[in-house]
């Protein structure tokens, strides 16, 4: 295990408990994911990582306008897809939004959750970026 993976479980633990992600948290693994990328693929390998997660965070806005998502999930979501490799985004992306759906389906099923309270997205993103990373 390593900071990554300490720092998914901070966000996941936060999200849980307080439903809240700090951005302390967020802005850590970025950089560090970063790092990473200018290690094994120097300038290029940083750029497309800001381009991932700048292109995610562009595609999410419209759903945290509209209330569908926080801010933090979004912000999270681009930090993963930004520090994976980028032909595992896809199936993050595709892990991560059907785990979700399971997860809304139990708590809307299960015992009759409030629209207002919503899916913890850290459970859903760290799930999916254990398995498709394989948990490195």
């Amino acid at each position: 295990m390593d900071v990554k993976h300490i720092i998914l479980l901070c966000t996941l633990c936060s999200d849980l408990r307080e439903r809240l992600i700090p951005n302390v948290l967020v802005g850590v693994l970025l950089v560090y994911g970063l790092v990473f990328r200018w290690i094994d693929e120097g300038i290029k390998g940083v750029l497309i990582g800001i381009a991932i997660v700048l292109i995610v965070v562009g595609i999410m806005i419209p759903f945290y306008l509209k209330r569908m998502i926080g801010a933090g999930d979004i912000k999270l979501l681009g930090t993963v897809s930004g520090i994976i490799l980028p032909e595992q985004i896809l199936q993050f992306w595709f892990y991560s939004f059907a785990i979700a759906l399971l997860i809304a389906l139990v708590m809307n099923l299960g015992y009759g959750a409030k629209k207002s309270e919503g899916v913890p997205l850290a459970l859903p993103i760290c799930l999916a970026f254990f398995y498709v990373t394989g948990g490195k």
